[in-house]
């Protein structure tokens, strides 16, 4: 029997393959969404949407369910799913102050988790926000949200515990951010990178005070670009 035939046999070979499929079908479907191709309020019928894919519905059923956990999309029993509509000025203040509350939690209880390999890990997420040419495709805005999600993911795994790196996760901030900034990116790009650098050196200093002075004035700044622009210097 060959490799490929023994994967198929145990199973390994088929979920790999719908795994994959649940990528691709996220990926597609949250970018279709992002871009206002799918118009918020329209209905997602899963049939439908696997014949337009060309696969089956079990990946088109599983990416949807994690964009609903993303806030992408609305269930309703007996009705299905829907996209959901763009974020509102409530919706992102909430996000923001869930951020402050996991984020800053989240470093202040995993600073003494910092070391060298943390800290050359987020140097590197930034140096690659800083290669992406934010505003030159909808592909490179949607590279730069997902790089910085990654940054800030590295800050919130300073505290070595599952239940809080869950709970941002299932923040779907960044994710909502993507809906925002898809066609035109961040308009605060470069500062953006250059609080991160600010975040990276107060965490070398290894002190609470700066490290959360950092990191609250780096979120501080997002949410006044978005709910005030009156306030962007």
């Amino acid at each position: 029997m060959s490799v490929a035939k023994q994967s198929a046999s145990d199973g390994s070979a088929v979920r790999l393959q719908v795994a994959s499929l649940v990528d691709l079908a996220y990926e597609r479907l949250q970018i279709q969404i992002a871009s206002g191709t799918l118009a918020e309020g329209s209905r997602l019928i899963i049939d439908e949407l696997a014949r337009t894919f060309g696969t089956s519905a079990i990946p088109i059923r599983e990416a949807l369910v994690r964009l609903k956990a993303e806030r992408f999309v609305t269930f309703e029993p007996n009705k299905g799913y829907r996209v959901a509509p763009r974020p509102d000025s409530m919706e992102l203040e909430h996000l923001f102050q869930a951020r402050i509350i996991l984020e800053i939690g989240a470093v202040r209880g995993g600073l003494g988790n910092v070391d060298e390999d943390v800290l050359e890990a987020l140097t590197a997420e930034n140096a690659e926000l800083m290669r992406i040419r934010v505003g030159g495709s909808s592909a490179a805005n949607r590279a730069f949200i997902l790089a910085n999600e990654r940054f800030h993911l590295l800050l919130v795994g300073l505290s070595r515990n599952p239940f809080v790196i869950d709970a941002y996760n299932r923040l779907g901030y960044h994710q909502r951010m993507l809906q925002t900034h898809y066609e035109r990116g961040d308009p605060d790009a470069e500062r953006v990178i250059r609080e991160h650098d600010e975040i990276i050196l107060a965490l070398r200093t290894k002190k609470h005070g700066p490290v959360e002075k950092a990191l609250r004035d780096h979120i501080v700044f997002g949410r006044s670009r978005l709910l005030d622009p009156s306030a962007r210097p």
